[in-house]
């Protein structure tokens, strides 16, 4: 099973889409990781999500978001695959400023990710001390939360492309 949600806002239609089946990453908060990671998507998986959301003539989706099922930088090479497709003149010739990609923080994919794309970036920081964090999301133990500031505070995003730092309150967990 693949998730994907598609919300109705003023501006149009915003998608969250899935780049994985399940997920290895652990977070405390998150249904998705129980099972694990089954298996990554394909580019072409990926891809139907959108033109699915969109079969009702009604419905154009404006905007991207890769932060259902999965962490997108550990699905690196079809995630790429799809955002070349949808940003490419060749492939549906959208905006990069019309998707954002969300992320855990796999530091190791991250500067492949802003080198290649010019797409929106999420962080999911959900704690700021990095002890608190390990508790919550894992992921601190392999990429700290200080790595993942320090590569992209390399790149600018001052200029259509933007990062921002998702956090969810946690009643006894971060708040």
């Amino acid at each position: 099973t693949v998730e994907s949600v598609l919300m109705k806002y003023e501006h149009g239609y915003s998608l969250c889409i899935s780049t994985q089946v399940g997920c290895r990453m652990g977070c405390s908060f998150c249904a998705t990781g129980l099972g694990g990671l089954v298996r990554d998507l394909t580019a072409s998986e990926m891809l139907a999500q959108i033109t699915t959301a969109q079969r009702d003539e009604n419905i154009r989706v404006s905007n991207v978001v890769m932060m259902g099922m999965g962490e997108p930088l550990d699905n690196i090479d079809n995630l790429l695959a799809t955002l070349d497709i949808l940003t490419s003149e060749w492939g549906m010739a959208w905006s990069p400023t019309r998707i954002t990609v969300s992320t855990a923080g796999v530091a190791k994919s991250l500067p492949r990710l802003l080198d290649e794309q010019k797409v929106h970036i999420a962080v999911s920081l959900h704690n700021p001390f990095p002890e608190e964090r390990k508790e919550i999301m894992p992921i601190e133990n392999a990429y700290s939360i200080r790595q993942v500031c320090d590569i992209l505070r390399r790149y600018d995003f001052t200029h259509q492309r933007r990062v921002s730092f998702e956090y969810i309150v946690l009643e006894g967990m971060n708040c």
